[in-house]
């Protein structure tokens, strides 16, 4: 992603706790903060953020719903098989 454009600065802080102008300047923040204009939550739920009486009202909210489906799926059979 970061590669496919010149046009936007990207910022990778791993475990460290962003700045609030940090938070403040962004459009767009992959990750768990709810300060911003879109984000992309790294679990399937949002109630964490739909109920937060501070979370931005216009904020787009995008979850991972249906992204471990086949992977579940598949250990969970894997796992059966093993101990039936």
């Amino acid at each position: 992603m970061e590669n496919s454009s010149s046009n936007y600065k990207f910022i990778h802080l791993g475990q460290i706790k962003p700045s609030l102008d940090q938070v403040k300047d962004a459009n767009i923040i992959v990750g768990n903060i709810p300060d911003s204009e879109f984000v992309q939550l790294n679990s399937a739920s949002t109630n964490g953020y739909s109920v937060n009486p501070d979370f931005l009202k216009n904020a787009t909210i995008a979850n991972t719903t249906g992204t471990y489906i086949v992977s579940i799926s598949e250990c969970i059979l894997a796992l059966n098989e093993t101990y039936s």
